[in-house]
């Protein structure tokens, strides 16, 4: 056997929701009752069990009930490992859940076993019962779990991980050969042996084998069948689809291949084809998934949720009253004191009312994406939006009415307001991308670094001091202070600031101004986080530095901060999640292994005093969630230092010399006991 195909990686793996008794310091809860908000639209997998549809989606796991209509949700707030699914599979009375980020859950209907992997994705399962072997396709390799432990084999060595080569369908003959379909084709036999194919597709999305033991494959080159010696392609040329992208096949009770062509539905009886399009409103759709039931053909689609294909017709499927249409949520989002929360979506604005109910506000028109550039409350109450588009440049809703600023009668002729602030008198200041403008509700003023000593243009954030003097990020140029007569411009060559770019500002009621300090590359800023220069507080005389190296805050890259009636500030920290510091001394980090986070890529944080609860949206695909705060009882999570530590390991089994608070750790004492814990 190639070693090279086939690393013998004996790692232990230990269950998430192990209990485990451990000596160390604890954190005591600062927010529980987690509730992550998400769109269930995006359906990728359909796996039928008797009356019910169980759907991996990218909002969790729903499980529908096909003779009541009901369903019910299964997200990260209840065990689940990751929000976004991407690979189910039922099993001798267990479910398999891969994940498309932090990691695979194994669901015996009562509680969740989570895992993790050294690359992600977990897409697809294949179930060896005489070896009692489970084959899990991920990125680059295949992961093989046997009795707690894992193999990892690489399919092709070769392959260039930067690329993201995945695995996304596995199926084993009746010889116990296991094939393998993704960014390559072929298969590892029971001896040990690998062989690849050329199916003449770069990717192959599914495999399933006939009773004669052909392999019928779901490619981007069409519908193409292998019958162990030659390939026979189905697709556009041959007039048989309308589209050479095939995904989801399956046979019904009559040996009938079904599958999904884009947007149209096919069926081959072993003859012909029959095709059945999507309803013309669902034009921009696709198929991702489906499952044949009886009479009943279910479809998994992009962006229209289950479908139900009967008697030639469709028929949408209500999971849920979508408080989301999709889970990719914009760093815009404000709050005002009575508990109206907002987050910009590419459609729309979301916004959680004052009495508990979600509305969608400026549905996104002409495609312009982002739906909304910026929001935010005034002093009035009064909400201020700016719309992506070429018409309306701002809008203000107070009760029912709405009014609107047109491009063409503000200074707006070109660019794109970026930030909305407004000082003490409650006028308002806009940040956009061709500089810094003040409305006083009369007139407008404008400044620019032709006109003041702004050092550019670009606006990234805007807050006010107590002092009401205006901070003004500016990108890759550092901050300035305005008072209204007089500029101070503060960059990484007069002050201590580590990088240029700053794009989150908070002060507190001391006012200390607080705000990041991110590493960027051609204007934009780099997530991770060993990017970035931490968190910067300025008092008015001395700067200080908080980083990865000289305090608990976990990572470098800090997306958005919040600052609560305590003073304590909440910071969305890349690849770490939610971090609370005191502004003193007092770390506490909040991740996806000791929260209810939807996941570790936070990037709005917002604080809504009159329910006690703080907000996070999230980009990669999170979502909203929301926890109460400062509940001050109970243990949130077990935190450990490595004191008595013999020897410490990553989750992956990777051994390292120091943690890094917020991750998860395996320690081995010098008895060889092992415990998993997480590091503060």
């Amino acid at each position: 056997m190639d070693d090279n195909n086939f690393r013998m990686k004996k790692m232990v793996i230990f269950l998430m929701l192990l209990c485990i008794q451990i000596s160390a310091s604890v954190c005591h809860a600062q927010v529980n009752d987690w509730k992550n908000y998400l769109s269930k639209a995006w359906v990728r997998n359909i796996v039928v069990d008797g009356d019910k549809l169980y759907l991996g989606t990218d909002g969790g796991l729903a499980i529908y009930d096909k003779n009541t209509g009901r369903c019910q949700f299964l997200d990260r707030t209840n065990g689940l490992a990751d929000n976004n699914i991407v690979g189910l599979a039922h099993h001798n009375g267990k479910w398999w859940i891969g994940g498309q980020y932090t990691g695979m859950s194994i669901y015996d209907e009562n509680s969740f076993q989570n895992w993790q992997f050294p690359f992600a994705l977990q897409s697809c399962f294949a179930f060896d019962d005489a070896l009692d072997k489970v084959y899990i396709g991920a990125i680059h390799d295949i992961y093989i779990l046997k009795d707690n432990y894992y193999t990892v084999y690489t399919p092709d060595p070769k392959a260039d991980i930067h690329y993201y080569p995945a695995i996304q369908s596995l199926v084993l003959d009746k010889n116990g050969t296991l094939w393998f379909g993704g960014f390559t084709f072929g298969f590892l036999s029971s001896n040990g042996n690998t062989t690849l194919l050329n199916c003449g597709a770069s990717e192959v999305n599914n495999i399933i084998i006939d009773d004669k033991d052909n392999k019928w494959l779901a490619t981007n080159r069409g519908l193409i069948k292998y019958d162990g010696t030659s390939f026979t392609s189905y697709n556009t040329s041959g007039g048989q689809l309308s589209s050479n992208n095939v995904n989801g096949l399956a046979f019904d009770t009559n040996r009938n291949l079904w599958m999904g062509n884009w947007n149209v539905l096919v069926k081959y009886d072993g003859k012909q084809f029959s095709s059945y399009p999507l309803p013309s409103n669902y034009s921009n759709d696709w198929i991702c998934d489906i499952a044949p039931d009886g009479n009943d053909v279910w479809v998994a689609t992009r962006f229209h949720g289950l479908l139900r294909f009967y008697d030639g017709t469709f028929e949408q499927t209500e999971l849920e009253k979508n408080i989301l249409t999709q889970n990719r949520m914009h760093e815009v989002s404000t709050v005002d004191e009575k508990g109206n929360v907002c987050f910009a979506s590419n459609d729309y604005l979301a916004q959680y009312t004052e009495k508990g109910e979600w509305k969608h506000l400026f549905p996104n028109a002409k495609d312009y994406y982002p739906a909304i550039n910026a929001a935010a409350y005034d002093k009035r109450g009064r909400l201020w939006v700016a719309p992506n588009n070429s018409d309306t440049i701002l809008a203000v809703i107070e009760n029912a009415d709405t009014t609107v600023f047109k491009r063409d009668n503000t200074p707006f002729q070109t660019g794109q307001l970026k930030q909305l602030e407004f000082d003490s008198k409650n006028h308002l200041w806009v940040g956009a991308s061709n500089g810094l403008y003040k409305y006083d509700g009369v007139q407008w003023s404008q400044y620019n670094s032709s006109n003041s000593p702004m050092p550019g243009d670009m606006i990234t954030s805007l807050a006010f001091d107590k002092s009401d003097r205006l901070w003004v990020g500016i990108a890759d140029l550092g901050v300035c202070s305005f008072d209204g007569h007089n500029w101070v411009c503060h960059d990484t060559i007069n002050s201590p600031i580590p990088y240029n770019y700053v794009d989150c500002i908070a002060v507190d009621s001391h006012n200390r101004v607080w705000m990041n300090s991110r590493y960027s590359r051609n204007g934009t800023p780099v997530m991770g986080k060993d990017y970035g220069g931490g968190l910067v507080c300025y008092d008015g005389t001395n700067w200080k530095i908080y980083n990865q190296y000289n305090s608990n805050i976990g990572g470098n890259s800090i997306v958005d901060i919040a600052i609560d009636k305590h003073d304590a500030l909440w910071m969305a920290v890349s690849d770490i999640g939610l971090v609370r510091f005191d502004g003193e001394n007092q770390w506490d980090a909040y991740t996806i292994y000791n929260s209810g986070l939807a996941n570790p890529w936070p990037i709005q944080v917002q604080i809504d005093v009159k329910r006690d609860m703080i907000w996070l949206s999230y980009e990669a695909s999170g979502g909203i969630s929301s926890a109460k705060m400062n509940q001050g009882t109970g243990v949130e999570g077990i935190f450990v230092t490595p004191n008595g530590a013999k020897a410490i390991y990553t989750i992956e089994g990777r051994k390292v010399k120091a943690m890094t608070p917020g991750q998860i750790y395996i320690m081995r004492d010098e008895n060889g006991k092992t415990t998993k814990v997480l590091a503060r």
